[in-house]
């Protein structure tokens, strides 16, 4: 198996850099199959991501935050060229909720050892088309269809990778103080939310807002929007782990 990693040697303020090169002497001989490419700028991890595609990796690591596995997902997903490799993720960043979706266990080494390990689960990608200074702008996103979001806060319980739908969360206005319980119970992991939230289940969307708001996919920052549409993408790519969790 031919495994590329694009590491952002920003994330975890520079803990990725650092103890990547690390991590691929600790794997031995399958460290040998690894090719290191690093990103410099933001967007970057996109562009090197279409790149190993077409030169047929059968393995992308994400060695970064969501954010990098977000550049990462895009740069696969909009290059037509070559096959759809799988995916793994070594988490360095300040949330890394996509990979707590997956039966991994904690601590660096061990991602890193699911990371390049065969097995693998087929997941499903969210794609967003959105207006933007006039025109549709088009990006794919994982970590939205499962269960955490915001370092850990269980907004969803009952949504996973796997599902071929989206769980939607819908809040009415609250005061900062009425907000308070509401988080406190999504780190609960409490189904509903509470009063003023509503669950919707459906496999698309589409939003129109009055006024401009900010979109987020991933916790990457779109930019201001007034229409947005929201499609699951079924069984998009394999994810390396050895589970679902449930």
């Amino acid at each position: 198996m031919r495994i590329a990693a694009i590491v952002n040697p920003f994330a975890g303020r520079h803990a990725a850099g650092k103890q990547w090169p690390v991590l691929v002497r600790s794997a031995g001989g399958v460290g040998d199959r690894i090719e290191t490419f690093r990103s410099e700028y933001p967007g970057h991890s996109e562009s090197i991501a279409a790149a190993v595609r077409r030169a047929g990796y059968d393995r992308v690591v994400a060695v970064g935050g969501d954010g990098t596995l977000f550049e990462v997902l895009n740069g696969l997903w909009r290059e037509e060229r070559g096959r759809m490799p799988s995916v793994g993720m070594v988490p360095f960043g300040t949330g890394c909720d996509y990979i707590r979706n997956f039966q991994v266990r904690p601590g660096t080494a061990e991602r890193f050892r699911a990371a390049i390990a065969e097995p693998a689960v087929r997941v499903s990608l969210g794609k967003c088309r959105y207006r933007a200074r006039g025109e549709m702008v088009q990006r794919v996103f994982a970590m939205v269809l499962g269960c955490w979001f915001g370092k850990g806060m269980k907004i969803a319980p009952g949504a996973s990778p796997s599902h071929r739908r989206f769980e939607f969360l819908l809040a009415a206005p609250v005061s900062p103080a009425g907000l308070l319980p509401l988080i406190f119970r999504a780190y609960l992991g409490l189904r509903g939310g509470g009063p003023g939230i509503m669950q919707l289940y459906a496999k698309s969307a589409r939003l129109r807002f009055a006024t401009p708001v900010m979109l987020e996919a991933d916790g990457e920052l779109l930019g201001q929007t007034d229409a947005v549409e929201i499609d699951v993408i079924r069984d998009a790519f394999s994810f390396a782990a050895p589970g679902i969790r449930r």
